[in-house]
């Protein structure tokens, strides 16, 4: 189902939002932050989790998202060049 919708919507950047969501649908292990490969030809950032079961690591949660809101950023103003 995600497959079909990232087939379908073809957005630039797609977050997920723990480790183990990621880890179950690529069928590998990761780390947190920006994945090498593209995914439908979108860039790939894994979060930590914002269950407040992980409540803890709200530093690190926000780093992270900080992180993600850059290459959102970085992504978009590359579209924006290549536009004609």
């Amino acid at each position: 189902m995600l497959s079909q919708k990232l087939e379908e919507f073809t957005p630039h950047v797609v977050a997920f939002n723990g480790k183990l969501t990621f880890e179950q649908f690529a069928q590998r292990r990761c780390k947190y932050g920006i994945q090498k490969e593209l995914l439908y030809g979108a860039r790939v950032y894994v979060l930590p989790s914002t269950s407040g079961a992980n409540n803890e690591f709200k530093d690190e949660k926000l780093l992270h998202f900080r992180k993600l809101a850059k290459l959102v950023a970085k992504v978009e103003k590359a579209r924006e060049i290549r536009a004609p």
